[in-house]
């Protein structure tokens, strides 16, 4: 009971405009107001539409105009802020892909569509439209602990073999140490 008082307390605070808030307040607070600050427009274009949240999908839901979906299912980044399976929300559209991209070469495309092909997802085929970008032959290693990584990337330098990592080198607390 405390807790919800506190709540309804600062949501006060927040509709007042006496207190600061994220970007995900006042988006809630549109979606909340619909008959308020809701506009019909006649095409609505959404970009990076696989990262989009049950908040933002209900406001879309309550357009009536043409809405153009721009997205890649395979490229979703915020599932931890709610976003989930966007992309298979949407009904009765019309599907375009992207053909070619100047982003990558034919190389990586050749990669990128035979990984796809093995998990059975798509069936269509990008070209990689790339210029000036170098052939080279890379390699990929996945690991599933720090310690793996940095093994790799020593085995690979004592082999004069370039090393890119992603990886968080921060300490880690724990009861080893």
């Amino acid at each position: 009971y405390w807790i919800a008082l506190k709540v309804e307390e600062y949501w006060k605070m927040i509709t007042l405009g006496n207190a600061s808030f994220s970007h995900d307040v006042y988006l809630k607070m549109f979606q909340l107001q619909k008959e308020k600050f809701f506009k019909k427009f006649d095409i609505i274009v959404i970009d990076e539409a696989q990262d989009t949240n049950s908040c933002v999908m209900d406001i879309l839901s309550n357009q009536d105009g043409q809405k153009i979906i721009v997205g890649d299912k395979y490229q979703q980044l915020y599932r931890f802020r709610g976003a989930g399976k966007a992309m298979d929300s949407f009904t009765n559209y019309t599907k375009c892909f992207l053909s070619e991209s100047f982003r990558f070469n034919q190389g990586i495309a050749d990669l990128a569509n035979s990984v796809l092909s093995l998990m059975g997802e798509e069936t269509f085929t990008i070209k990689g439209g790339g210029k000036g970008v170098e052939e080279i032959e890379t390699s990929a290693i996945l690991c599933r602990t720090n310690l793996s990584v940095l093994e790799n990337v020593f085995e690979l330098l004592e082999n004069n073999q370039k090393a890119w990592t992603n990886i968080d080198l921060k300490p880690i607390k724990s009861n080893y140490y």
